[in-house]
């Protein structure tokens, strides 16, 4: 990462070209149908996602109810350890889809989001919106799930000196 960046200049945070990538993204893909996808993606994500398991109160199988009715009865105050677990370990499925070194951190609506420009602008907010999307890394295993968080803070010092001279007369 870029830990010096030239805040004056008008690209320094904009990135690559959006279109350029994701059309060749979307080429390379269909080149590989959807079994390799899935393959490659399940490899991927597995080696980070396998690293915990997490079993309440001996619940290692879930039925066959779905989700919705599960959302459904657990609102109605019925127990469902496997609904928790669920909930646990798509948590940090998100994160591991959503924050990888070498890329962004993930934002205040991840890339999930319906909409180009959702409620915040679905951008980065440097505190504890950003912040708590991170607050389970390395309680849930996935520590270098932060580093895209941590490249990101620090090519904000630079600007952020300027800020500090100019708003509040400081040193930066």
């Amino acid at each position: 990462a870029n830990n010096n960046p030239d805040y004056n200049d008008p690209k320094t945070y904009v990135g690559v070209d959006p279109l350029a990538t994701t059309q060749d993204w979307v080429s390379k893909a269909e080149g590989k149908g959807y079994a390799q996808l899935l393959d490659e993606h399940y490899k991927d994500y597995s080696r980070l996602f396998n690293r915990v398991s997490l079993n309440l109160n001996d619940v290692d199988k879930a039925n066959d109810m779905p989700i919705d009715q599960r959302l459904a009865n657990y609102r109605k105050g019925a127990k469902d350890f496997y609904l928790e677990q669920l909930y646990y370990q798509f948590g940090r499925y998100l994160l591991i889809a959503s924050s990888r070194p070498g890329n962004m951190p993930a934002n205040l609506q991840g890339v999930w989001h319906n909409n180009v420009d959702g409620p915040w602008r679905v951008d980065y907010h440097n505190n504890i919106n950003l912040q708590m999307n991170y607050w389970p890394a390395c309680t849930t295993n996935l520590s270098e799930c932060e580093l895209p968080l941590f490249d990101f803070i620090q090519t904000q010092v630079k600007p952020g000196e300027k800020t500090a001279k100019s708003y509040y007369g400081t040193r930066g």
